[in-house]
């Protein structure tokens, strides 16, 4: 029985990020306390083994990666497939913006947990449904190529979404920071999915 061990990694915190923006799959880069942050992520990963750092393809997740790749010199694979959501008309606007454009019932829905409000996504962006989809999708395909605990640098929703998906006794909304890091388990033989739903930094 095989079983597979993730370290998710949110990014630093990005000026969008300062500014309560929606990112998505907008390209912004680290700004100087997102640096600070990822650095400061050194001295858990001298302690955590690892064996591979996968990141999603966006500067900050890459930016972020490159801090617990330098370690041990592990060279840093991209996936798209590891990108935030993308939020098509939502995308860069603050959540005051969004709420005033899209309605406060939309913005509950999806910030939610709750199993109901997976097939919501922004006008012209993906569901929750569909994320979760690609990424799992690339998390069992890093799973096949590696034999220890992988990182994955990511972002922020998308990590939340990979939690509370995994464990459906949760039952309610977890805020992922910047820079935390959680497990996440998979079980090839099995094909299920599993959290001890622990911050590994807290």
């Amino acid at each position: 029985m095989k079983k597979a061990k993730f370290l998710l990694v949110r990014h630093g915190e990005t000026q969008w990020n300062a500014q309560r923006k929606l990112q998505g799959h907008a390209d912004i880069p680290l700004n100087l306390a997102g640096h600070k942050q990822a650095s400061s992520l050194t001295p858990l990963f001298e302690k955590l083994p690892h064996t591979h750092v996968f990141s999603s393809d966006l500067k900050r997740a890459r930016e972020t990666a490159k801090y617990i790749a330098d370690i041990n010199g592990i060279p840093i694979q991209t996936d798209p497939r590891l990108r935030e959501t993308f939020m098509g008309e939502a995308e860069g606007l603050t959540y005051e913006e969004v709420t005033q454009k899209f309605g406060e019932e939309l913005v509950k829905n999806w910030r939610s947990a709750e199993p109901n409000t997976m097939d919501f996504g922004f006008p012209g962006g993906e569901t929750k449904t569909q994320v979760v989809t690609r990424a799992k999708e690339a998390l069992i395909d890093i799973a096949n190529l590696t034999n220890g605990p992988t990182v994955i640098s990511s972002h922020g929703g998308l990590i939340r979404l990979l939690i509370t998906t995994s464990r459906p006794d949760l039952g309610r909304h977890i805020f992922v920071k910047n820079c935390t890091v959680y497990e996440l388990e998979y079980d090839l033989s099995k094909n299920s999915w599993w959290s001890p739903l622990k911050n590994l930094n807290a």
